[in-house]
């Protein structure tokens, strides 16, 4: 057993040599998952070197090749001086090439994370030509490539000059300069988690989120190394003592809670009530002479983060745009998650007739804009996840070590963002736009006499397991069976931002949010409305079942329009639906209850979709987004790439876009000629006009990928 001896004494000899510099190490691995192995992240890398050659922005990609250079030096600088003092172990000296070389390869390793957080977005969105992205990917690179010679030449230069490093015995004998620059960099680190307390959407702005992420990794190496430092020289566990206070302050320092507005909550009708006065102005605007029989249209959308987000809404405001009386005859959405902020976008902007204009893609000025899609196009490329990574990152995840919670939390940096997206890239006549920002409730109050669909946004309780649903319908007399009312729990009214961002709130980037009453009474926690089914058809299911016992002989016929993902795989022009997961084997003895709890979150999701196409005369219209296992990858975060926003806007239209992969050429022509079907059916004119062409948004995606394959 002499072999085993050796092995675990090098093991632990290798452990406290790397112990001083665990908050460089970790940070630096955190990078390297966020930038190159998670879909999101390398959308984001994408974000960023995508560059619209009719308005370069060529300063954020700067801005990330110089915290990329800051970052470097700050890991380089922290291991150095960490690895100078004497610790409780003789590896010290018996390792002077690695004290001497490590901390140079951990400041390299910055590079090199981000030449391949490069490399890989460069394979996955390569079209077989070397098109304008991956130009400017090269550029990058190759500056990139430039800026490591350069730090590895200052690192090494300075140390001739300066002579052979010194070990000191405590930290007190560094030399004054560098305890300067390490204070220096501590206090940047403590500025900036204040920062994102007070204003976490400037510093969204300020910084892209690959830009965000780097700055993340450097400063809690510096302000973590500073801790484990200070713990470390008096023997306090570090790990220990914070995990202890997370766990007792948890009970304390919540900051989680669903933001609501002051005030009484708006009167609002049961579904029953709901229907029969919005059937009531239909057939008023709609009479019989012009339409005998009324189609009345359900939606049922899923989850799935921005891609979902931007579907949704891509797939009503293109139906919206072709046959503008659609929206009259739309009575309910039935959403999760992603779905639901398309959902709540494409709502708000039917109710918004106050709208005039859009935010020009290069100059952001107003330009006049009627189009429903280019509205919601422009409202969802926004980038919200810069401001929640600056909240999660840094305050918010400060705040679950404090007794007290006060920090604003992550929840309201996402909902603030999408907010703010709305407010800069939408506008009326007297200036920016706030419609998303106002009262769910409220914005039915305010139009009694408009066609507005009714929402119905699916969260789910963490304490019971049901849904809790976020409606302008009074769903307390249980209509739709075992559902919560979310309004009449809270006793107030929701910003729009906030209803949708409560039935997306997907754990870890999102926390579950504390249901409070007007009194401040805890109620319980609401989470994302696809962990009790991910369709958002098994609500429309119960919508439809009511719609049919109170139809009574009245002249109106169900649709439901089906929103969904689905990946496929496929060798040439031949595709097929991509096959389920595989068989497991590791840890499958301890790991097999927790993957079964969580595979069903998706199986349930599938049985409702599966049982609304099977439901009696209804109508059923599927709209499917398509994407191929190889390929750009559509994250399911809170920012789209243009070229992720191309391959959503290209499949669907009222037309099939020329010289699309062939691949999704059957799966497109389906959305177009189901979007078509619902259009001729609630816009007369429509079904003797010729054929329409691409619609402008169509065009400019076809055109976007015309110049980046050039």
């Amino acid at each position: 057993m002499k072999w085993l001896q050796r092995f675990w004494e090098a093991v632990r000899e290798v452990y406290f040599f790397l112990k001083p510099i665990r908050f460089i190490v970790l940070p630096l691995a955190a990078l390297l998952f966020g930038l190159t192995a998670s879909d999101q992240g390398q959308d984001a890398i994408r974000f960023l070197v995508e560059v619209d050659p009719r308005c370069p922005r060529f300063g954020r990609i700067a801005v990330f090749l110089g915290i990329t250079f800051a970052a470097a030096l700050q890991m380089w600088y922290w291991s150095r001086q960490l690895l100078l003092v004497e610790r409780v172990t003789e590896a010290t000296s018996e390792h002077p090439k690695s004290e001497k070389w490590l901390p140079r390869l951990l400041g390299a390793s910055v590079f090199l994370i981000a030449l391949s957080a490069l490399a890989r977005a460069a394979y996955l969105g390569w079209s077989g030509a070397v098109d304008y992205t991956i130009l400017v990917i090269l550029g990058t690179g190759a500056i990139l490539v430039l800026l490591l010679g350069a730090f590895l030449a200052f690192v090494v230069l300075r140390r001739r000059g300066l002579g052979a490093y010194r070990h000191v015995a405590t930290r007190k004998d560094l030399g004054p300069t560098t305890i300067r620059i390490l204070r220096l960099t501590t206090l940047v680190s403590v500025l900036f988690v204040v920062w994102t307390a007070v204003s976490p959407l400037t510093a969204g702005r300020v910084f892209q989120s690959p830009s965000l992420l780097m700055l993340s990794a450097a400063l809690w190496a510096g302000l973590g190394s500073f801790l484990a430092f200070q713990l470390d020289a008096h023997r306090v566990p570090l790990a220990a003592t914070f995990l202890i206070l997370a766990v007792v302050f948890s009970g304390f320092n919540d900051n989680h809670t669903v933001r609501t507005l002051k005030g009484a909550l708006p009167a609002r009708q049961p579904l029953d009530q709901t229907f029969d006065a919005w059937y009531a102005r239909l057939e008023a605007k709609y009479p019989p002479e012009i339409e005998p029989s009324h189609p009345v249209f359900l939606v049922a959308t899923e989850g799935g983060g921005i891609r979902a987000a931007y579907w949704t809404a891509s797939v009503l405001t293109a139906i919206q745009d072709q046959a503008p009386q659609f929206s009259d005859h739309l009575f309910a959405i039935s959403s999760v998650s992603g779905g639901s902020v398309g959902s709540a976008v494409y709502t708000a902007l039917v109710a918004d007739s106050a709208r005039t204009a859009v935010a020009d893609e290069c100059s952001g000025k107003a330009v006049p804009e009627t189009s429903y899609r280019r509205a919601a196009q422009q409202m969802l490329s926004y980038d919200a996840l810069a401001p929640t990574l600056a909240s999660l990152l840094h305050a918010d995840f400060v705040q679950r070590f404090l007794p007290v919670g006060f920090i604003p939390d992550r929840a309201r940096a996402l909902e603030t963002g999408w907010e703010n997206g709305w407010r800069t890239r939408l506008f009326t006549a007297d200036g920016p736009d706030d419609l998303f920002s106002q009262g769910l409730l409220k914005m039915y109050a305010d139009r009694p006499a408009a066609l507005l669909p009714s929402l119905f946004l699916n969260g789910t309780s963490v304490e019971a397991g049901n849904r809790l649903i976020a409606s302008n319908c009074d769903l307390r007399d249980h209509q739709i069976p075992e559902a919560v009312d979310l309004f009449d729990r809270l006793g107030q009214d929701m910003r729009l931002s906030t209803a949708a961002h409560n039935s997306a709130r997907f754990t870890y980037v999102s926390p579950a949010g504390s249901v409070r009453t007007a009194g401040g009474k805890l109620l319980e926690h609401v989470v994302d409305g696809g962990y009790f089914e991910n369709s958002g058809a098994a609500t429309a299911t119960d919508i439809i079942a009511r719609l049919q016992e109170i139809q009574h002989g009245r002249p109106y016929a169900l649709h439901l329009l089906l929103i969904k993902f689905q990946e496929v795989v496929g060798e040439g022009c031949q595709s097929k639906p991509a096959p389920g997961p595989g068989p497991t084997r590791f840890l499958n003895e301890s790991l097999s209850p927790l993957r079964a709890i969580l595979a069903t979150r998706g199986a349930r999701g599938q049985l409702a979709y599966a049982e609304a196409l099977r439901l009696p005369q209804v109508t059923k219209y599927q709209f499917l987004l398509t994407q191929k296992t190889k390929g750009i990858v559509l994250p399911l975060g809170w920012l789209l790439a243009q070229r992720s926003r191309n391959a959503i806007d290209l499949q669907i239209g009222p037309k099939v876009p020329p010289q699309l992969d062939c691949t999704l050429v059957p799966f497109v022509q389906h959305n177009v000629d189901q979007l078509l079907t619902i259009a001729r059916l609630v816009n007369p004119q429509m079904q003797t006009a010729a054929a329409p062409g691409l619609d402008p948004v169509q065009k400019d995606a076809v055109e976007s990928e015309r110049q980046a394959k050039e």
